[in-house]
């Protein structure tokens, strides 16, 4: 599989030297291309003059930054402008120096982190997190719509808007965003939960967070039912200064989106089947149009397009184990040819083995993305059972789009618009390990906690200008799923 290099980094990487990637670097803060090129002119004029950029004499103006939110033939989103200027020294001074909001003493709520120039693109970040935005568009590296929202005051009205509740993932999402309100509520940084469901309906999600925008809600949470179909209402909260974090799939310029690259993910698990099977796949598809479902749907497809692969049937899952079942039922009684290897992107994995064992069909390589019920059929039928996959968690995916909203309020920076969270690889090495004696074949509503936090805070300080934990998260906390159902 061949993954190109985002055009943003190569821009960047075209440039011949590392002395002009610096002025570039620095003189991309500018507020438009006008002021770009002439910050370019008047960086070559001194370095003319003074035969060598390192020379003592150059005027201290021409390595002065400008903290600006983005040039505007890239701005996405409107926000009052603060010129404010530090020379590369005062930067890297300020650089050095950091706390978490646990080591503030004045207020639970206040973070001193350390302040970078401003925001940043993609090439700006740390190398971890910059190798997740392969093969994205222009939306995901947009500059955030929030570089330079101003701190409030709590405790936080918290508002939660959800699409669907129509399989245990989502509902388990829900929960852990629930447990977060009532453990920052006792520490006295939330005032209040409200959630609202809409059931996929498009214009009522729309309708819920308008409400949301007028009631006293100082921060909307939101899992979008639809990539733009909500712009308009996530725009109206903005425009009255109330931050939108959306969970996956907004491509609207105002919202703060928490996502993880799931066109790279279908397509790892494409390729995965292409090299490691020979016959038929199944394709089951998640819930037709959702966001997350449309990204791994194409991911999958830019591997197996132009290939020899054998797709033998396409199905629609909807993220639901009962469909699934049924759907995979009904392709293997029309298919009768060798399957070998089923992809799935959900958590529904064990009823696609269950639907091959009664068909009296051997067991195919399954992808997918790790449950409860899935290690407990694993358990049962350790010969039945061939998994590649994910660990794509509620518990950690919850956490991280809380925890990006909390240190929205608490003033921080965010750099871009999407912010990536890597996706735990699971193989069937890992089963044992993960496996809890509560996890059943029937198990359905139980999800398992991988051992590390997929996105620590040492690596989101990465996403924002300022940095730390805000409130009294820690990953250690996540409930065991087991003592959950006890």
């Amino acid at each position: 599989m061949v993954i190109s290099v985002n055009p943003l980094w190569a821009r960047r990487l075209g440039y011949p030297g590392d002395g002009w990637r610096e002025l570039d670097k620095g003189c991309s803060k500018m507020r438009n291309r006008l002021q770009w090129l002439a910050c370019l002119l008047a960086a070559v004029m001194v370095i003319t003059a003074c035969g060598t950029a390192d020379d003592g004499g150059t005027d201290d103006t021409a390595s002065d930054t400008t903290a600006a939110a983005a040039d505007p033939t890239t701005t996405v989103a409107e926000a009052p402008e603060e010129d404010t200027t530090t020379t590369a020294e005062e930067s890297e001074e300020e650089a050095t120096t950091t706390s978490t909001a646990s080591e503030t003493e004045e207020s639970p709520t206040t973070t001193a982190g350390a302040e970078a120039e401003g925001p940043v693109g993609v090439d700006g970040l740390p190398e971890d997190l910059q190798r997740l935005y392969l093969e994205v568009g222009e939306t995901q590296t947009a500059p955030s719509a929030y570089t330079d929202f101003e701190s409030v005051e709590g405790p936080w009205e918290v508002c939660y808007s959800e699409s669907f509740v129509g399989n245990p993932w989502r509902v388990s999402l829900g929960d852990e965003m629930e447990r977060l309100a009532a453990e920052y509520e006792e520490a006295g940084l939330v005032s209040g939960f409200t959630t609202s469901v809409s059931e996929s309906d498009i214009a009522r999600q729309n309708q819920q967070i308008r409400q949301f925008s007028e009631q006293d809600c100082d921060i909307i949470f939101a899992v979008p039912g639809s990539t733009t179909g909500l712009d308009e209402a996530i725009q109206a909260a903005y425009d009255k200064g109330i931050p939108v974090v959306t969970i996956t799939g907004s491509e609207s310029p105002h919202a703060q989106v928490v996502d993880s690259n799931y066109f790279v993910m279908g397509a790892e698990l494409a390729t995965y089947i292409n090299e490691n099977t020979d016959g038929g796949v199944i394709q089951v598809k998640g819930i037709e149009g959702a966001p997350v479902a449309v990204a791994q749907n194409e991911g999958a497809a830019s591997i197996w397009d132009g290939s020899d692969v054998n797709l033998v049937a396409e199905v629609n899952g909807d993220w639901t184990a009962s469909v699934t079942k049924q759907a995979v039922l009904n392709a293997l009684a029309t298919n009768p040819a060798e399957v070998a290897a089923v992809w799935s992107t959900g958590s529904e994995t064990a009823v696609i083995a269950q639907a091959f064992d009664e068909s009296g069909r051997d067991a195919p390589l399954i992808s997918g993305s790790i449950s409860g019920d899935a290690l407990g059929y694993w358990n049962e039928n350790p010969d039945g059972f061939n998994f590649y996959g994910v660990a794509l968690m509620p518990s950690w995916t919850a956490q991280t789009a809380w925890n990006v909203g909390m240190r929205i309020m608490d003033g921080q920076k965010p750099h871009l618009q999407t912010i990536m969270v890597p996706i735990p690889t699971v193989t069937q090495d890992d089963m044992a390990e993960m496996y809890e004696e509560c996890m059943t074949p029937e198990a359905t509503s139980i999800f398992p906690v991988v051992p590390n936090n997929p996105l620590p805070p040492e690596l989101m300080d990465g996403y924002f200008v300022g940095n730390g934990v805000v409130g009294p998260f820690d990953y250690a906390n996540t409930p065991n799923p087991c003592e959950a159902e006890e």
